[in-house]
């Protein structure tokens, strides 16, 4: 059966049958399930059927249906080098993070792929029956394998700083690499932000902890709900690779909206090129970019509120009031 890539690894799912995916799809305990890794980056995971006439499901296996792929948004991709191999691990193994559920041991499995930068991600197998839990094939954590040269490093304050019990502390990192990466303290989590076309250079975080903003050699700036990992703003303008960008610190700022926001009552980035300009781009507020995290919505794009032109040479390093 085709499946038009470079198939790297294969893992069988014996327990598929006990998730509440594998009890819509009809999977019985008598079906192969299989996940396959290749060269385009993205998980997917197959039933096989019997020929007809095979009647009691022990016959030759003829083909096998599609099930479930990764969402788009979190798949490795090709353009990295795909994903090298698969292997099924679970509670037995001590190195399930998946919390409590719903069925004791066999639902906590999770598939570990293993890509060719060498990250190593934990992705869920128990797909939650009420739809409130992480979906099938979510990557749950990430250990990363390899990091080049750091650029830029910040620490993400936590919203609940005065409640110490379960807090986790994280910092963001620009690794000489088009992604950002977001470390938990303590552990070798980590989750990648993804958007860049080229080398991210500069980052800064939110005194509120909620929003990153990075930029690069590919021009823009990008704006990242850390909640939810996803892009919520994109500053295009420069028309060289900008070196620094710095977030407003007043916390109470950010929640300003409507025109108050878009006149620069409320919170802003300012980045620094080496086209030797200055610019400043003010926030539509969180109520704004909080639909947007949610939702499927495209990221906000952002308009010069105003610029400058700087010294000859622009320093990379400044702060906001």
């Amino acid at each position: 059966m085709p499946v038009y890539e470079n198939v790297e690894a294969l893992q069988i799912l014996p327990n598929f049958h006990f998730t509440s995916r594998g009890k819509s799809e009809g999977v019985t305990k008598n079906d192969v399930v299989l996940a396959t890794g290749g060269s385009k980056g993205v998980v997917k995971v197959w039933k096989s059927f019997r020929r007809q006439g095979d009647g009691d499901g022990f016959g030759a296996i003829a083909g096998l249906k599609l099930l479930a792929e990764q969402d788009a948004s979190l798949i490795f991709g090709e353009e990295r080098g795909g994903y090298t191999g698969l292997l099924l691990t679970s509670h037995k193994h001590n190195l399930s993070n998946a919390g409590d559920a719903t069925m004791s041991g066999i639902s906590r499995e999770e598939l570990i792929a293993i890509d060719a930068e060498h990250n190593i991600t934990f992705l869920n197998l128990a797909d939650s029956e009420d739809g409130d839990g992480p979906s099938l094939l979510h990557p749950n954590r990430t250990i990363i394998g390899h990091n080049d040269e750091i650029l830029d490093l910040k620490i993400i304050p936590d919203r609940n700083a005065g409640n110490e019990e379960g807090i986790v502390r994280r910092v963001a990192v620009a690794t000489n690499s088009a992604q950002v990466r977001l470390f938990e303290l303590g552990t070798y989590s980590c989750k990648v932000l993804d958007g860049h076309k080229d080398t991210v250079l500069s980052i800064d975080v939110s005194p509120c902890g909620r929003y990153l903003a990075t930029a690069g050699k590919d021009q823009t700036m990008r704006l990242w709900d850390l909640k939810t990992g996803k892009c919520i703003a994109v500053a295009t303008g420069h028309t060289e690779a900008i070196g620094a960008a710095a977030l407003s610190r007043k916390v109470g700022r950010f929640d300003v909206a409507g025109k108050a926001a878009k006149n620069g009552g409320g919170s802003f980035v300012v980045t620094a090129s080496k086209d030797k300009t200055l610019k400043r781009w003010n926030l539509p507020g969180s109520f704004v970019l909080g639909e947007i995290a949610s939702t499927e919505q495209d990221a906000e794009e952002l308009h010069v509120f105003a610029s400058t032109r700087a010294h000859d040479k622009v320093s990379f390093v400044f702060t906001t009031e």
